[in-house]
Formats: C-alpha cells, sequence, structure tokens
C-alpha cells in the first residue's frame, strides 16, 4: 500500500487505471524490487530476466 500511494503522489495525487490498460498490458512482464543507494528501485522485466535476477539474490534455486 505504502509503494502504490508513493507512486500515485508522484504522479500528483491521482491515477486512473482502466479495464483496457488492464487488459493491454502484455503476458510475461514482471515487477522486480531492487533495493540500491539512492532508493527502491521497481522495474518492469521480461520471464527470462525476472528469473535470472531471483536466482542471483537467492529467490530460486540454483
Amino acid at each position: 500500500m505504502k509503494f502504490a500511494a508513493l507512486l500515485v503522489a508522484k504522479q500528483g495525487g491521482h491515477v486512473v487505471i482502466s479495464m483496457q490498460d488492464i487488459r493491454s498490458t502484455p503476458e510475461g512482464l514482471f515487477l522486480t524490487v531492487q533495493e540500491l543507494n539512492d532508493g527502491i528501485h521497481l522495474r518492469l522485466v521480461d520471464e527470462q530476466t525476472a528469473e535470472r535476477l531471483a536466482r542471483k539474490e537467492g529467490g530460486l534455486p540454483a
């Protein structure tokens, strides 16, 4: 909830996500969350990249 609230605040306090937005979202996108020195980074990546990062960070068996 906190991340969603911060993202909405960064967009001016109001965001609309329509059914068309949801329907048009490509399959196979994954959200990554990475804490770096300058803050928390959220990125959309493909399945291969998500799996590679998860293995690297210990989220999946090697």
